[in-house]
């Protein structure tokens, strides 16, 4: 497993900008034996390889991420994302390193919900509030994987049935996972979920990134092409920091880690109804801006952008 630092992002989408070739030649994928988790269920690793040499290998408890092989600037590959080398490392405690995350992404406050007028509780996992679909979520289950045949790449999709009343949430959800490394250098993600009756969902990937492929990522460059974020009691903290000049604000491009200061913080406001912080359109047209420019000096650079 890779340490140091690193950081973590729900991706539906990653792009890498070094040249693809063949894009019209299909990918290979391959299956194999990863272990056993603690009461004895099989778990497999689906290994993605495009016309490239790009490799992603995920596996089939929690559909999670292992490692993604891409090449830098100079062509050497190196593995860009942190996981672990065995189940039972995963079962151990993983912070939620590749996983699936659900039925419900992020967090529900006070570990309850209410639909159509009836209330529903869920289990607590994160101090008075439910997180990541709770104690046993779906980064923790064996779900069932398939190689996708593609055009352009390669795919595998993940299957998982969550019965109703799983973790308290109503409603049998039949969700499906498709993972795509394309020969245009792209990890696509999409999400499949439908349920029986009334329900929320909320899926999502919970990768951590070091583009650089080991050491630090102080010298990662980190855009948030959005305008508002939601908050919760550890948001509002980081909004009041962002206030004082020590966290950059959404939509900020360019934002360092060994310096998030940014002007673009003295600019936020709090909505009158307190549920979301947000920015002055000429801040949000700005930082659109700089994003785009962002872009074009990375990809001119030969350097992942995402």
């Amino acid at each position: 497993m890779k340490k140091y630092c690193w950081m973590a992002m729900g991706v539906a989408l990653f792009a890498l900008t070094c040249a693809a070739q063949d894009a019209g030649k299909p990918g290979t994928v391959t299956k194999e034996p990863f272990g056993k988790t603690a009461d004895g269920q099989a778990v497999d690793v689906f290994t993605l390889t495009n016309a490239n040499g790009l490799k992603a290998r995920i596996i089939t408890y929690g559909a999670i991420v292992v490692s993604l092989e891409t090449p830098d600037k100079a062509g050497k590959l190196d593995d860009v994302v942190l996981g672990f080398d065995s189940v039972a490392d995963y079962e151990k405690g993983s912070p939620y390193f590749g996983a699936i995350v659900g039925r419900y992404a992020n967090r529900i406050g006070g570990a309850k919900f209410t639909l159509d007028g009836k209330e529903y509780t869920l289990a607590k996992n994160d101090h008075d509030n439910t997180l990541h679909g709770g104690k046993k979520g779906f980064d923790k289950v064996v779900w069932t994987g398939e190689d996708l045949h593609r055009k352009h790449g390669a795919g595998v999709k993940f299957s998982y049935i969550s019965k109703d009343g799983e973790e308290g949430y109503p409603g049998t959800l039949t969700c499906t996972v498709r993972y795509t490394l394309t020969n245009t250098n792209r990890l696509r993600i999409e999400y499949e979920a439908t349920t029986d009756k009334k329900t929320v969902v909320n899926l999502s990937n919970h990768s951590y990134w070091n583009l650089k492929g080991d050491g630090d990522i102080l010298n990662h460059l980190v855009t948030i092409n959005a305008d508002k974020f939601t908050p919760n009691a550890q948001a509002y903290a980081w909004y009041v920091l962002a206030r004082a000049g020590l966290a950059a604000g959404p939509g900020a491009a360019g934002a360092r880690g060994g310096a998030l200061a940014h002007s673009f913080a003295s600019k936020l406001s709090v909505e009158p109804t307190g549920l979301a912080c947000h920015a002055s359109s000429s801040s949000t047209n700005g930082a659109a801006a700089r994003h785009e420019a962002l872009r074009r000096r990375m990809e001119g650079e030969g350097r992942a952008f995402l």
